[in-house]
């Protein structure tokens, strides 16, 4: 009788095993090492946490950045990027959301309370959608072919747009737009705005510059006025340099913390007219971090429409940077200590004005960050002669008007503050 512990030899490999063996074979094939490490999170400079030195110098001003729809996938040891599209039929800005078929709404699909049927054809849906979205200066992406549209406005909020069937007839059409990141008061108005435009409604373009409890900036408030002026310095130094002690953190989440307070802190709207003049005066007159870290984000190179979490994070520093020195820009304009500032520092020649240039020459791939860099180039040449001959030198008019262009097409505020800036060129010749 067999024993009933033995192992059948199927693959004749090995002898049949007993009990009483005191050997054990191991199995094939035979386990040679194993190594064990932690996962790195790898960004544009190495690890998240990692800041690169900020270098000076002017970057040539033909430097474009990397275009919408690509991310990189940087793997450990083999010292490359590979840029892969995020959406199949993503086409970068400028064009026009064009859908022929729209897919009919799946069974048990739960719609965002923010979607709207509409009662026309899908193509003239989409239409109505992206003339808003360039009214509303939203920068936009559009997948044609599954009925997507990927949304960014000027204060980070993203949400995207999806155009359903609800019917095999093809209407009407449901319009879903659901919000991902950023303020949900502010996605609201443009979500509202964005439905009432799809309906056939006139979209309501003006924003409200704070939240809707005030109704005039918080430094003209009553309660306010009786603040000795010496307390307000104090405060807004100790406000100043609570932002800078997060601007110093390793971590890349709490550097964005502190560039959200100073954009806040340079902001009339939302703070006390004293507060912004102090830190706007500190940030555009004194070489201080501050002015390394804005130097720092100037010069990074960022992925648009990237996925990685990291460059996600870079890129949003780098847009807060831009809306710093148009916040810091737009204060010291009005007192002249922008044009001193310009007039004895060469940082601006050397470091501002070129990469603000740059920043407008990718209109194409982020209208957003374009239209930031002629606010703060519209203050610098309202201010200085030395602005508007370092622009001269750089051929930069050329690329207001090829901004302006673009602004025309997708981004109404772009095209504006371009063409501000033409204006004052052609005036000041």
């Amino acid at each position: 009788m067999s024993n009933p512990f033995e192992m059948n030899n199927r693959r004749g490999s090995s002898p049949p095993l007993e009990m009483n063996d005191q050997e054990i074979i191991p199995e094939e094939p035979t386990m040679r090492s194993v190594g064990l490490m932690s996962a790195q999170s790898v960004g544009l400079y190495g690890s998240i946490g990692s800041r690169p030195t900020p270098s000076f110098g002017s970057p040539p001003l033909g430097f474009s950045l990397p275009g919408p729809g690509l991310k990189r996938d940087l793997r450990q040891g083999k010292g490359k990027e590979i840029c892969t599209k995020e959406w199949s039929g993503k086409v970068a800005v400028p064009k026009e959301w064009k859908v022929d078929n729209l897919e009919q709404v799946p069974e048990d699909f739960p719609l965002e309370r923010t979607s709207r049927e509409i009662e026309a054809d899908g193509s003239e849906v989409a239409s109505r959608i992206s003339d808003a979205l360039r009214m509303l200066s939203i920068e936009a992406e559009y997948d044609d072919e599954k009925a997507k549209a990927k949304c960014r406005t000027d204060d980070f909020v993203s949400f995207r747009i999806r155009l359903f069937a609800a019917t095999e007839a093809g209407q009407p059409v449901v319009v879903e737009v659901q919000r991902r990141s950023g303020s949900a008061a502010s996605f609201m108005r443009s979500c509202r705005a964005i439905l009432n435009a799809a309906e056939g409604k006139e979209a309501e373009t003006s924003k409200m510059k704070g939240p809707p409890s005030f109704k005039k900036p918080i430094g003209q408030m009553k309660c306010l006025e009786g603040i000795a002026g010496v307390q307000k310095e104090q405060e807004s130094k100790a406000a100043f340099e609570k932002a800078v002690e997060l601007l110093r953190s390793q971590e890349l989440d709490i550097n964005v913390l502190g560039m959200e307070d100073l954009i806040l802190l340079t902001d009339i709207d939302k703070t006390s007219v004293a507060t912004a003049r102090y830190v706007s005066k500190n940030i555009v007159t004194e070489e201080d971090y501050v002015r390394e870290v804005v130097t720092r984000e100037l010069e990074r190179n960022v992925f648009p429409g990237s996925d990685l979490v990291s460059d996600k994070m870079e890129e949003k520093m780098q847009m807060l940077a831009l809306k710093l020195l148009t916040n810091a820009f737009d204060v010291t304009v009005k007192d002249g200590s922008l044009k001193n500032a310009t007039a004895s520092q060469e940082w601006y020649s050397e470091c501002v004005i070129p990469r603000l240039m740059t920043q407008l020459k990718t209109a194409n791939d982020s209208p957003n960050a374009a239209c930031m860099a002629a606010c703060a180039m519209k203050s610098l040449l309202t201010c200085s002669q030395d602005a508007l001959n370092h622009v001269d030198e750089l051929g930069g008019a050329q690329a207001f008007v090829e901004a302006r262009t673009v602004g025309e097409k997708v981004h109404e505020k772009l095209a504006t503050e371009a063409g501000e800036c033409i204006n004052i060129i052609e005036t000041s010749t």
